[in-house]
């Protein structure tokens, strides 16, 4: 049960347990000593689950049977380990970033960390299992010989993201163990374990018993149940989701209720009727009174021995039999006559796990109507959201950045001037392009037209130069025409598509130069150059860009480092097209939790989207190649971006609006 609570709370949705009382208003006893048990399993791990929101990567990278959680406000990412490795002692966690800094610590164990490791790539941490030692919690009663030998124990880690400093997290236990980890931001994490204990901290481990007993009973005692209840008496417990932000956060501090650690282990044995009881039909009531404790009633059957079965109730079995074996020929014959599955059916079934309506709402600027009123936009580029869902929209023939909290029709100007005013000096925009939002709510903009950079700080009214010097240019220093941003939450790094140097640029604070890391041979489509890059996205995963190359018509990706990109979607000769194969001046790509890949594919009109590995994109939004203003349609997408719901949001720029689809 608590599986799959878990797992419908990492992906977003909502649990429901639909358990009732009986013919008599109670609560069968199997039933109360389950909630009992989730409720005390919520009280130490209900953080976890309350409040919080999908992370980035809800399944990780590596472990399959690990899922994760994110507090709404970005501090903490849980994650939960559904099952203890058996053939070896090592957790392998592949979507947390470790840092020099990095604890992993157990609650219940009296030494201040437990042992982990880099993975092998740098990607992850493997933590030392066998320094758990689940042997000393017994005394807690949270495991027994039978537990340890003869069960699968689920496991829950709770992994928390922090800017500065947090106090060490002793969490009151109840059949649960925890461990904790912290990294801190860094672009170049160490092997260096051997760490003092400090107030830092991010990962937390879970131990969940699976319990297949529920009470003690006496030789003397026996419960029978009906045929139709309690086949089962025991439950499966545990489970989550993917994740991935690395925005780091404010402390929080958790007061140390070790002492107060309490489990309640409970058994319940199973029986199976007897033979004879069986034949006699004998039958037995359970119920629990006021006092909580079992009655039993017997009602006696008659002694009677009756014959099972007439030959006139054999004729009907045997017939019902045949008609069975007929259903059952036809049924595998209407799928083997079935024509074959193609390539392109395939897809649809993978497309048919992620759906969303056709139709958008519109949910900022007024559709056909440009303006620069509160609640208009004018040719609108590129769009970011916060870790509330507000959205922020590059106004770009208004000369301004345009906030809109949610279900809000007007905006707020929150960079550049409201009245559409352009100009060259730090509290101007000049036709603004790329955006991207940190943790902080501080934007960072590209200012197309003036060829710079600049951060407009939260509530600020001027923004401050980050990258480029207002004049155009192709020295290290220099942008021509900026569009799309990417930032990289490990390394603090701003990637900036710089549109006519057909180059990908890197910058960091307070640097006044930046770092070629893609593409400057010149306009071209071999796998060494860009043609005219619009938009990028750093897959921290793979450690690179994808990079939309509009003037070649597909996307790339170009791993940091390396000097050359593969081909992503597209034609790899750069050939425009509206089969589902090619893309048309492609301007936007995003990716969702699972790596599946979203392309706004501008001049098709369409928004296209490639299950992880396929080249082969499904339109989920538009029409290819048709125009138009209704909800169906679009007037040249320019950007596109996800919602922790998966809801996806359009930039429709000559229809000057947002369009949102939802997903169902």
């Amino acid at each position: 049960m608590l599986k799959e609570i878990v797992i419908t709370i990492s992906t977003g949705g909502n649990a429901l347990i639909n358990v009732g009382p009986n013919m008599y208003g109670k609560i069968s006893p199997i039933f109360q000593e389950r909630l009992r048990q989730m409720g005390s399993w919520l009280q130490v791990n209900g953080e976890a689950i309350y409040a919080t929101k999908p992370w980035k990567y809800q399944n990780d990278t590596i472990n399959p049977n690990v899922w994760y959680t994110s507090s709404k406000d970005n501090k903490f990412v849980y994650a939960f380990l559904l099952i203890w490795p058996k053939d070896s002692n090592e957790i392998i966690l592949g979507a947390p970033l470790s840092s020099p800094r990095t604890i992993v610590t157990l609650l219940g164990s009296t030494a201040d960390s437990v042992p982990w490791n880099i993975a092998s790539g740098d990607r992850g941490i493997v933590i030392d299992a066998s320094a758990i030692k689940l042997h000393l919690l017994q005394k807690y009663g949270i495991f027994n010989r039978s537990h340890l030998n003869n069960s699968s124990i689920d496991h829950h880690f709770e992994t928390f993201s922090n800017h500065n400093h947090s106090s060490i997290r002793k969490t009151r236990s109840k059949s649960i163990i925890h461990a904790t980890i912290r990294p801190l931001r860094t672009s170049h994490p160490t092997n260096n374990n051997s760490i003092q204990r400090n107030n830092n901290k991010l990962f937390s481990i879970s131990n969940i018993i699976n319990t297949d007993d529920y009470r003690d009973q006496s030789e003397n005692s026996s419960i029978i149940q009906k045929s139709s209840e309690f086949q089962t008496n025991s439950m499966n417990f545990v489970n989550v989701n993917k994740i991935h932000r690395h925005f780091l956060l404010q402390p929080q501090t958790f007061e140390n209720k070790r002492n107060d650690l309490y489990v309640t282990v409970s058994k319940i044995r199973k029986f199976r009727l007897k033979p004879s009881k069986v034949a006699h039909h004998a039958r037995k009531n359970v119920w629990s009174d006021n006092f909580n404790t079992t009655n039993d009633h017997h009602q006696d059957s008659k002694n009677n021995q009756k014959k099972l079965y007439s030959k006139q109730c054999l004729a009907a079995l045997i017939i019902s039999i045949l008609l069975v074996i007929a259903v059952i020929i036809t049924t595998l014959l209407i799928f083997l006559i079935k024509p074959q599955t193609t390539s392109t059916s395939t897809s649809s079934t993978k497309v048919a796990v992620l759906r969303w309506n056709t139709s958008g709402i519109t949910i900022a600027g007024i559709t056909t109507m440009s303006g620069n009123t509160s609640n208009q936009l004018n040719q609108p580029w590129d769009l970011a959201l916060d870790w509330s869902n507000a959205l922020y929209v590059t106004d770009q023939r208004n000369n301004r950045v345009q906030k809109f909290l949610m279900d809000m029709s007007a905006g707020t100007t929150i960079a550049g001037q409201a009245n559409a005013t352009g100009g060259l000096t730090l509290n101007y925009l000049r036709g603004p392009l790329g955006i991207i939002v940190d943790e902080n709510s501080n934007i960072y903009v590209s200012d197309n037209n003036n060829d710079r950079i600049v951060i407009w700080s939260n509530g600020a009214t001027s923004g401050s130069l980050f990258a480029g010097n207002g004049t155009t240019g192709n020295s290290i220093n220099q942008l021509d025409d900026p569009y799309g941003l990417a930032h990289d939450p490990n390394s603090d790094a701003i990637y900036i598509a710089d549109y006519n140097n057909h180059r990908i640029m890197r910058y960091f604070q307070n640097n006044s130069s930046g770092t070629l890391v893609a593409g400057g041979n010149g306009n071209g489509k071999n796998q060494t150059q860009l043609s005219l890059p619009t938009a990028i996205y750093f897959d921290s995963l793979s450690n690179s860009l994808l990079i939309v190359n509009t003037g070649a018509h597909n996307i790339v990706r170009w791993v940091l480092g390396e000097s050359s990109w593969t081909l992503v979607a597209g034609n790899i000769n750069g050939t425009a097209g509206i089969s589902s194969m090619h893309l048309k001046s492609p301007t936007d790509v995003t990716l969702d939790p699972m790596g599946n890949m979203y392309v706004a594919d501008r001049n098709n009109q369409r928004i296209q989207f490639y299950p992880v590995g396929e080249t082969n994109g499904t339109t989920i939004a538009g029409r290819t190649g048709i125009t138009g203003s209704n909800s169906t349609l679009f007037d040249t997408p320019s950007s596109i971006i996800l919602d922790n719901q998966l809801n996806l949001y359009v930039v429709d720029r000559f229809n000057h609006r947002i369009q949102k689809f939802l997903r169902y």
